[in-house]
């Protein structure tokens, strides 16, 4: 029995010194990819990013440990007509089967930036855009979507330029369950007047643990 032992062991630490260390090396997608957002959905992992005026818009890559990374598709072979030029910051979900993209784009008609939203229920065949979905003042970007504890879906974004006494702020509303219209009023998650003033409030990310909201968001190039 002490023999087979040790032939075990023996044979379980050769086995374990011809195993190579499983390791990665940064970075995982070695392409230009700013403003990257990665959704879980079951066990995949999906990932899109910043583009300007490349196309197609919005690659899109999947994953199974975060670690390897083959592109699929894109969220827009050909971009929607009504934006010009840059397509960034674009904000995955996944709802009742339904994947939607929340991006930020310029209006042909004035130039301004607002966020758009696009739905598919296959990623890997693109995304049918569905338009405009928040526009507000001078500029709406850098969409998140939230999901609260009793299943209410809420979008926030940054926004200025509609009252001159409002600073730069980040903004919420809550989402209808189709994910595709606003519900009731917008309300502000960066009240300056009960706290140091921001220089530049964007990219935002909302989660809850234990009972309690976190807001993490850039501030005058400072997270």
């Amino acid at each position: 029995m002490y023999k087979l032992f040790c032939l075990l062991f023996c044979f379980s630490a050769a086995i374990a010194a011809q195993t190579p260390v499983q390791t990665y090396k940064n970075p995982v997608i070695p392409h230009d990819f700013p403003d990257p957002t990665v959704i879980r959905v079951g066990e995949d992992y999906y990932a899109a990013g910043t583009t300007s005026d490349l196309a197609p818009g919005y690659p899109i890559y999947h994953s199974r440990d975060l670690v390897n990374w083959e592109r699929i598709g894109a969220i827009f072979n050909d971009p929607p007509a009504w934006i010009k030029g840059d397509c960034w910051a674009p904000e995955l979900y996944y709802h009742n089967g339904t994947f939607f993209a929340y991006y930020t784009a310029r209006k042909k008609s004035d130039n301004i930036s607002c966020i758009g939203v696009a739905t598919t229920k296959d990623i890997t065949k693109g995304f049918e855009d569905k338009g405009p979905l928040i526009e507000w003042g001078s500029e709406a970007i850098d969409a998140f979507v939230f999901k609260d504890d009793d299943g209410k879906l809420y979008i926030t974004w940054k926004a200025y330029g509609l009252d001159p006494s409002r600073p730069i702020e980040i903004l919420a509303s809550e989402l209808a369950d189709d994910g595709l219209t606003l519900v009731g009023e917008h309300f502000t998650l960066t009240d300056h007047d009960k706290g140091w003033r921001g220089n530049g409030d964007e990219g935002q990310v909302l989660l809850k643990r234990n009972g309690y909201y976190h807001h993490f968001y850039s501030v005058g190039g400072m997270l």
